[in-house]
């Protein structure tokens, strides 16, 4: 368990880093509430938020610690965006701190901080060769962050094709099969061709957790580049930006319109 504390304001709340695999452990990298934060009315304090970090990391062997492969250490990176959503939200209520807010902002804080997860002026606090101590050398980050671009308009759209399938699977009532549906708005809106006797949909939980809000991710890609580079781009380790990042989105959880929230209304 860590504590999470400011420097001059105390302590904010605690994260259980479940991250090592272990049996009958979900296969999965997530953030989930515990205890959520609220002003108590009889007291006049804080209740202090407790949320659970978990990743499925390999375990350290006698020869290496656990080494963590790119997408291991975005995936951390993001997940942790989630944890100080809850962590610094200061809500009056718990059912609409940190991550319970609404659904096409929930995703913005994770992913802006894959910025950061790609970020040489971050990466190089932290990222050092296990035996040598030597840090990871620049030109490594840059190719590493090249690679991301790499077939990137195919990525955007398969995001733009899982949106619309979320939204006709929970629109109206379809006299067809969902791999039907599937088939057809695979072939529209995706520019690689439907696999004849496949139905991945009935392992895409997203589809399922989502319920017609999938697009969100889309969305939250769009704010979380707009605070990246209004905000971090010139000096992702900023603190005054950071203060003003978490005073103005973090702190209001579900409790303010995330559009008052992006134009930066009071």
């Amino acid at each position: 368990m860590t504590a999470v504390v400011h420097e001059t304001e105390g302590l904010f709340g605690y994260i259980y880093c479940d991250f090592f695999q272990r049996q009958n452990k979900p296969h999965q990298d997530c953030h989930f509430t515990i205890r959520g934060g609220r002003w108590l009315q009889e007291t006049g304090q804080y209740q202090l938020p407790v949320v659970v970090l978990m990743l499925s990391l390999p375990h350290p062997t006698q020869r290496a610690p656990t080494l963590l492969t790119p997408g291991m250490m975005e995936n951390l990176f993001h997940e942790m965006g989630h944890a100080m959503h809850s962590m610094l939200g200061r809500t009056r209520y718990q059912h609409v701190t940190g991550t319970r807010c609404a659904t096409d902002f929930a995703e913005v804080p994770s992913i802006l901080m894959e910025y950061f997860a790609s970020d040489y002026r971050v990466v190089s606090q932290f990222a050092r060769h296990y035996e040598t101590g030597q840090p990871l050398p620049k030109s490594m980050v840059a190719r590493l962050c090249e690679s991301k671009k790499v077939c990137g308009a195919a990525d955007t759209q398969l995001q733009i094709f899982y949106a619309v399938l979320d939204q006709i699977y929970h629109s109206q009532p379809q006299n067809r099969s969902t791999t039907e549906i599937l088939q057809e708005m695979q072939n529209k809106f995706y520019g690689l061709p439907y696999t004849p006797n496949t139905a991945w949909q009935q392992r895409f939980s997203h589809l399922i957790g989502y319920g017609a809000k999938y697009y969100s991710y889309l969305m939250s890609r769009a704010v979380a580049s707009m605070v990246w580079k209004q905000c971090f781009v010139q000096d992702p380790l900023n603190r005054e930006m950071g203060e003003r990042y978490r005073r103005e989105m973090l702190a209001h959880g579900g409790a303010k319109e995330p559009m008052q929230m992006v134009e930066g209304n009071e």
